[in-house]
Parts: C-alpha cells; sequence; structure tokens
C-alpha cells in the first residue's frame, strides 16, 4: 500500500479499507509505525503509516464490516469486495502484481454489470467547486459561487454529481435571497447603497428583477 505504483493504481481503481487493531495500543509505547504527525494550522495527530488518517479515523475502520471477512484468524488478509454486494471477489493476495491483475479482472465484470464507474478525479473537481462555492458564499460572492459550480456542470456527467451540483447551486440562491431580505428590512441609512452594492453580486441567481425593483424605490 506503500508503493508509488500501486498507489496510483489505486487512485484510480480501488476504494482501500483499513482494519487494523492495536493502534493505540502501539501509540501509547511510542511505537515508530505508531508515530504521528500536525498539519501547518491543524492540532490533529495524524499517523505517518497512513498519512491523512487520524487515530480515530482507524478506530472507526476497525469497526467497518471489512474486519469481518478474515475468518482466516491470520493477518495480513487481503480481500476484493463487490461494492455492490459487499461479497468477495476473491481474498489472499500477497503481492503487488496480484492484487492488480484480480481488480483488472474484476472491474471489468462490474463495467459489464453496472456501467462505467465515476472517476475519483471528477469527483474531487465537484467537491473542490462546491467547496470554493461555499467560500465565495461567506463572502457574499453569489454569482462567482454560482459561475464556479457552472463550470463544473455537465449533463455527461453521473446523475448523482449534477444532483449535488444543483443542490449546491439552489444553496446559493437561498444565502443571496436571505442576503437580499435583509438589506430590505433593514432601516440602515445605507439601505440604498447596500443594496446597490449587492445587485452587481446577484448575477444568475434570478433575483436581479426584484433588486432592481426594489433599488427603484428607494
Amino acid at each position: 500500500m506503500q508503493n508509488k505504483g500501486y498507489i496510483k493504481f489505486a487512485n484510480k481503481n480501488t476504494v482501500e479499507v483499513l482494519s487494523i487493531g492495536g493502534v493505540r495500543a502501539a501509540m501509547d509505547k511510542k511505537a515508530a509505525k505508531a508515530g504521528t504527525y500536525k498539519k501547518k494550522g491543524d492540532d490533529k495527530e495524524y499517523m505517518v503509516e497512513w498519512p491523512n488518517l487520524t487515530i480515530d479515523d482507524i478506530e472507526a475502520l476497525q469497526s467497518s464490516p471489512a474486519g469481518r471477512y478474515n475468518t482466516t484468524g491470520s493477518i495480513p488478509y487481503t480481500s476484493i469486495i463487490n461494492p455492490h454486494t459487499l461479497k468477495e471477489f476473491g481474498k489472499g493476495y500477497r503481492s503487488k502484481g496480484a492484487i492488480e491483475d484480480a481488480v483488472t479482472g474484476f472491474r471489468k465484470t462490474l463495467v459489464k454489470e453496472h456501467g462505467k464507474g465515476v472517476a475519483r478525479k471528477t469527483v474531487k473537481k465537484i467537491d473542490g467547486a462546491r467547496t470554493s462555492a461555499e467560500a465565495l458564499v461567506a463572502k457574499g460572492d453569489f454569482a462567482k459561487a454560482l459561475s464556479t459550480l457552472k463550470k463544473v456542470n455537465s449533463q455527461k456527467l453521473h446523475k448523482d454529481l449534477i444532483a449535488q451540483i444543483e443542490a449546491a447551486s439552489k444553496s446559493v440562491v437561498e444565502a443571496a435571497s436571505q442576503a437580499l431580505d435583509d438589506v430590505l428590512s433593514s432601516d440602515s441609512p445605507q439601505k440604498k447603497r447596500n443594496l446597490a452594492r449587492l445587485m452587481g453580486k446577484l448575477k444568475g441567481t434570478g433575483l436581479e428583477d426584484k433588486a432592481r425593483s426594489a433599488l427603484k424605490e428607494l
């Protein structure tokens, strides 16, 4: 799992799930393989052996169904699971090549039965756009938030991803509507100026006419 070639393969073909016991005890004993590190600006302790995972993450995986597949009593134990049925495709693989060959074969079966999956890079792209949109909404840049989501949207995407983008866009519009209502209901002497400033950030929300009409009445 630490082989660079396998990491590259896994990033495109698998979802790795660990089931490892005794990690916290190893941490208490200051075992080398149970070492941790911190990220800049983050107080969490991450595992050196499993980057980006905390001890809480490791223990959550330990309580997942992953550990139930090993009925041999020996470790390490590698199992390839059908994500649709949660049944084992195969087990007992020891080498990088054996796992890659097995996964490649099983993936062909899954594609035949369920169609092509969604590339991880596509999911990351959508997640990144949603995160950026949330940050823009926090700044009141509603038009930019919608534009960010629109750039990653496509009818070629899986329906679940399209639904996520549409939900995020709806949230942007709702936040923009609330911002407009707040300005319109305020008694601030700067109400007209505030409304004028907000108008430039409402493009694409469908609230432009409402804001424009209100501005004319002030």
